[in-house]
């Protein structure tokens, strides 16, 4: 990634935002798509992309980091770079998942899993002040599952309800617990909590 590459890809969305905006609202996300996947893999190889509703502007395009934290750092040289564009704003990373405790998995071989978060909880080991976790999950329904998909499914739902930038950067060791006792159930907290508990105590916050 160049400067020259960051100068270039702000140049074309800027000329194809509204475009982009446009194909979105008239139902037509395949063409937003593939002008964007295709732009994205000429100049940024190494991340992804998605659009959404924004918080402050009416969009958000955030530069994902396909799991790898050397890619925050890029994704913010992009973003600082970036020129001010009416309806839309920009991200590091997938952002954090409003839903109502129901997450849809896809196994790798295209097999759906429904999950039902309200009934996980789990417990956080902060190291070196909080700058990072290990997380202890209990997941009643996924006890029969190999540990494969065990890690995958985890980390799907830890990344919708963290983001992927808080994630990435203060989630270590996923274990799970797979009997939990009272002990450990009264230490534990509901795993829909967990992006509030982590803002509570995160280095910095």
């Amino acid at each position: 990634m160049t400067q020259n590459s960051i100068q270039q890809f702000w140049q074309w969305f800027l000329a194809k935002s509204s475009e982009i905006e446009a194909c979105l609202q008239a139902g037509d996300a395949d063409k937003a798509s593939w002008q964007m996947s295709d732009r994205i893999g000429v100049f940024f190889p190494e991340l992804g992309w998605e659009i959404g509703p924004g918080t402050d502007k009416q969009l958000f395009l955030a530069f994902t980091l396909n799991g790898d934290p050397e890619n925050i750092a890029k994704a913010e040289e992009i973003i600082a770079a970036a020129p001010g564009i009416e309806n839309w704003e920009f991200r590091v990373g997938r952002p954090r998942r409003e839903f109502d405790g129901q997450l849809r998995f896809v196994h790798e071989h295209g097999q759906q899993i429904e999950i039902d978060l309200d009934r996980w909880r789990y417990t956080l080991t902060a190291f070196d002040g909080g700058r990072f976790f290990d997380i202890e999950i209990a997941k009643p329904e996924m006890r029969e599952a190999d540990s494969r998909v065990k890690q995958q499914i985890a980390y799907t739902a830890i990344q919708a309800v963290l983001g992927e930038f808080d994630t990435i950067t203060y989630i270590d060791r996923i274990s799970f617990e797979e009997h939990p006792d009272t002990d450990w159930d009264e230490r534990s907290t509901p795993f829909l909590h967990l992006a509030e508990h982590l803002d509570s105590i995160k280095i910095g916050q």
